[in-house]
């Protein structure tokens, strides 16, 4: 299972403060995209969403700083949370995608 986003790192150390818990499998898209020399895409998730599948995401503070422990999320937490978590999977594909075309050799 991978955990893909970007900024993960801090999320990572969070969970092992808070839970004792190590999260596995981390793909970070900004630094991914930084590797294949795509720095172009951008170093948020909005920003990298926007550039790979040309998606606006709203990333809203008031539903990013909202309290995310309580035992019901509001709708709108739900929908940011499954956005976020299908264009950073998307956009990965994308980017693994394009990687992997670019690699081909000449025919």
């Amino acid at each position: 299972i991978r955990k893909v986003g970007v900024g993960l790192k801090g999320d990572a150390i969070k969970l092992k403060k808070d839970w004792n818990h190590d999260v596995m499998g981390r793909v970070d898209i900004a630094q991914f995209a930084k590797m294949v020399s795509r720095e172009d895409l951008g170093r948020s998730l909005a920003d990298v969403t926007f550039n790979m599948l040309g998606i606006s995401l709203s990333k809203e503070k008031k539903i990013r700083m909202s309290n995310w422990a309580v035992p019901r999320l509001s709708l709108k937490q739900l929908v940011y949370a499954a956005m976020d978590a299908w264009v950073a999977s998307e956009a990965l594909m994308d980017l693994e995608r394009e990687v992997k075309e670019t690699a081909k050799p000449d025919s």
